[in-house]
């Protein structure tokens, strides 16, 4: 069946009037902020990319860069943790691009000796024993502190 013309339509289209729902507001405490901004600070005063050693980009400006979590976000909140969010121990600074992204990505991770001795007490602190294999996980080659800090765990334990 063919039609003849345009489609008609009887009565002109009502718009209705939609309402949106309000923003989720994300505020945080006053402390909060200062616990965040201390994490930030952190990162910043280590003054290179821990990864590539670069603190400035090739027109000689500050390269972009990211307070990358040693012990990751989701694994202090998945153990309870949330009270170390924005401990400065275990802050690192990385570039964001490509150090960060291939570390975070896996495709290239960042050496276990770039960690301070800050980042391996923070994660044998919270994570105990085994913060040894979740450290040889996400982190590459070798160190003797990450053996040694196994070692006091396992002598304290």
């Amino acid at each position: 069946m063919k039609r003849g013309g345009p489609l008609k339509r009887g009565k002109p289209l009502k718009r209705k009037a939609m309402k949106r729902k309000p923003r989720a507001k994300h505020s945080i405490s006053a402390v909060e902020a200062l616990e965040a901004n201390a994490f930030h600070n952190a990162a910043r005063f280590q003054r290179v990319c821990q990864k590539c050693g670069a603190s400035k980009g090739p027109n000689g400006g500050p390269i972009p860069w990211d307070a990358h979590y040693v012990v990751e976000k989701q694994k202090l909140k998945a153990i309870g943790r949330t009270d170390l969010l924005w401990d400065h121990r275990n802050a690192m600074r990385l570039c964001k691009h490509p150090c960060h992204a291939t570390h975070t990505n896996a495709h290239e991770r960042v050496k276990l000796s770039a960690l301070s001795n800050d980042n391996f007490n923070f994660a044998f602190e919270v994570l105990g024993a085994a913060a040894y294999d979740y450290l040889r996980e996400r982190y590459a080659g070798d160190d003797p502190r990450l053996s040694d800090h196994l070692t006091k765990i396992e002598a304290n334990g």
